[in-house]
């Protein structure tokens, strides 16, 4: 049960509904033996390209084998959960492009398979394609030692009509043709000499056996001892052409010039072609290590089954099986969703819609409250402004209220002041000027009554009153302010 619970949670599954849809857990664990499958196939063919095609050691193919298993294990997964998410026709775009990278991955797994199966045969047609290769290197070989000879002998021919030999009268002396004779022969012995050294370590002929044995070094021997033979008549042939040339020396001024135009031409050729020789001979030798990569050996799987329709077939069929294994996964998932949905997938689509509307009821409670909260706050504000506000008018109406009365308690009092010197000053001055009699409708003033000042007539001025204003508390709590000011 656990296993099959880990295999369908590697196919994607989730085991919280699967626990409600027990019916479909066998289905998703099919599909995750199957993802596990393909990765292992794919793990197998990169160890056998480490181990075969590059010639890694097992130490170190088998970890890039196992991490290459991972590797496609999870990308598989990845193309078969994402089309969970997909349905009916919906799937079938969705599944295009999942299908063609599934499509790239089982071409990559299929060819080392299908080399692998065919090693015999393709390890067989690389010997036959190492031996072509060394006969057309041979070829060349022989070419660009016939391209040296050739510009040896015209280098020779200005040489000698630079310094004044006569070519035509020196090869007429007999003394001349005689070593000429010679050094042709030893010449020629030692080209037939180095060719058969040349052949058997190539393994085209002698003992067909390429390398450096005991027959190639006695080959090679007397190769070398026909090269001392023709260098010695080389000497000889050359003493006696500047014995014959110092006798026939005619000073010949003409072809000195025109050699001297022509040899340094013939110089550069016979630097170039002796490159080619150096060129050729190492190609030769290593046309006996011929690669053996993996370009080398698809190309000797298409010699192979060029023209040999039962190959064709195998490699065909070979390759098809391997191919459709590693996409097997998407396209069982794909067919899967274009079936009748199961108790797993109606539970999976309730449970994902239940848990959304979940998260949109929170999500809009929350905002709702957030609102609240707001409305509150600029609500609790104009509260406590308007608060603010009422206290503060009815501080000042009460101002102006008690201003008023003690105003008019002011003007009262002084009207009684003033009536009171009025009178005083008025019978003073009616004792002054008219005589001691008392004022027609007035009582006598006492006789000891004391004297008031000058009293001149006059309103209280706003300066004349203070009045204490209320203490307001303060709207941000800090110590009260009190406001005294003088109506």
């Amino acid at each position: 049960m656990k296993l099959r619970l880990a295999l369908a949670a590697l196919a994607g599954a989730r085991p919280e509904i699967l626990k409600k849809a027990p019916g479909d857990l066998t289905k998703h664990a099919v599909m995750g033996g199957v993802l596990l499958s393909t990765a292992s196939l794919a793990g197998v063919a990169a160890f056998f390209a480490l181990s075969s095609t590059l010639e890694l050691p097992w130490w170190i193919a088998l970890p890039s084998a196992l991490a290459w298993f991972v590797i496609v294990l999870n990308l598989d997964r990845l193309l078969v959960v994402t089309l969970n998410a997909a349905s009916g026709w919906r799937a079938f775009a969705v599944a295009v492009p999942r299908m063609a990278m599934a499509v790239v991955i089982g071409a990559v797994v299929a060819t080392p398979l299908v080399l692998r199966i065919f090693q015999p045969e393709i390890n067989a047609e690389l010997e036959n394609m190492r031996f072509e290769a060394a006969a057309q290197v041979q070829v060349k070989v022989k070419d660009a030692y016939r391209q040296v000879d050739d510009l040896e002998k015209q280098e020779r021919g200005l040489r000698d009509a630079i310094e004044g030999r006569n070519g035509a009268a020196v090869s007429a002396d007999p003394d001349v043709k005689t070593a000429q004779a010679t050094y042709d022969k030893a010449q020629e012995t030692y080209l037939q000499a180095d060719r058969e050294a040349q052949c058997e370590l190539d393994g085209t002929c002698g003992t067909k056996r390429p390398g450096e044995g005991d027959s190639y070094r006695a080959k090679r021997a007397a190769a070398d001892r026909a090269l001392e033979a023709r260098d010695d008549a080389k000497r000889k042939l050359d003493a006696k052409v500047d014995e014959v040339t110092t006798r026939t020396r005619n000073g010949s001024s003409a072809a000195a010039e025109e050699a001297k135009k022509k040899i340094g031409a013939v110089q550069t050729d016979l630097v170039n072609a002796q490159e080619r020789k150096r060129k050729a001979e190492k190609q030769a030798l290593d046309a006996q290590e011929l690669n053996k990569g993996l370009l080398a050996r698809l190309e000797a799987l298409d010699r192979i089954t060029d023209g040999h329709p039962s190959a064709t077939t195998a490699r065909l069929a070979l390759t098809a099986l391997f191919f459709l294994i590693e996409v097997l996964p998407v396209l069982t998932k794909l067919l899967m969703m274009f079936g009748k949905p199961t108790l797993y997938d109606s539970l999976l689509t309730r449970i994902d819609s239940d848990d959304d509307h979940r998260d949109q009821v929170r999500s809009e409670a929350r905002r709702q409250a957030a609102e609240n909260e707001a409305d509150a706050s600029v609500l609790l504000a104009k509260q406590k402004s308007d608060a603010q506000v009422r206290t503060a008018q009815a501080t000042i109406d009460e101002l102006v209220d008690q201003q008023s009365r003690i105003a008019m308690d002011a003007v009262r009092t002084w009207a009684e002041v003033a009536k009171l010197r009025a009178d005083e000053q008025l019978d003073e001055w009616y004792r002054n000027h008219v005589g001691p009699h008392v004022r027609p409708g007035r009582q006598p003033a006492p006789a000891a009554s004391v004297t008031l000042p000058a009293f001149t007539p006059s309103m209280p001025g706003p300066s004349d009153v203070t009045m204490p204003l209320p203490v307001y508390p303060p709207a941000n709590g800090s110590s009260p302010v009190s406001h005294n000011s003088q109506p």
